[in-house]
């Protein structure tokens, strides 16, 4: 690889050793994380038996954490911007459920009375969503995430280039 060129590009070259799992290491970490918790406290029974809990959790499973391993499972997928972009939003869609299913959703609601969410709650769930769609498009702008986005820049020092003044006529040169 020339000087100059980002790891990001050389990462690709890591694709070859891990070309299906390689990009969706921490998303199966996550699902192991998820499922493990479950068993180790032995609820594992529960993921389908507790009625709107259980089809909110599969729900945030599917959406946030298999069908993003599924998706970027395939090659084509993880070389096209769109089909990369749109697979990273499940896995931030996924995020955003877990919040709603945690804070709104799991709630369990007391008899006779009815939780409305106070403004602030609502005003931490935007801006968190928003903090986290703006640092995705920062780290999307600012680093190489892509191969086509790294410029290779060269580490060449400038060949030597005399500093010239401008002289009027009728003035002595001075040599400093």
């Amino acid at each position: 690889m020339p000087e100059g060129v980002s790891y990001c590009v050389q990462a690709h070259a890591a694709e070859r050793y891990w070309p299906n799992i390689g990009f969706t290491l921490d998303t199966w970490f996550v699902l192991i994380l998820k499922l493990g918790e479950l068993e180790i406290v032995g609820e594992l029974g529960l993921l389908f038996t507790s009625g709107k809990y259980s089809i909110l959790f599969l729900t945030e499973l599917v959406v946030g954490v298999i069908a993003p391993i599924i998706l970027f499972s395939f090659k084509s997928v993880r070389h096209n911007r769109v089909a990369s972009m749109l697979s990273a939003f499940l896995v931030i869609g996924g995020v955003i459920l877990n919040r709603f299913d945690a804070s709104w959703f799991a709630i369990k609601p007391l008899a006779g009375e009815v939780y409305t969410p106070h403004w602030m709650e609502v005003a931490i769930l935007v801006g968190v969503v928003s903090g986290v769609f703006l640092a995705y498009t920062l780290i999307g702008r600012y680093f190489p995430l892509f191969s086509e986005t790294v410029e290779v820049q060269d580490v060449r020092k400038p060949a030597f280039q005399p500093q010239l003044q401008p002289v009027t006529v009728g003035e002595a040169v001075s040599s400093d």
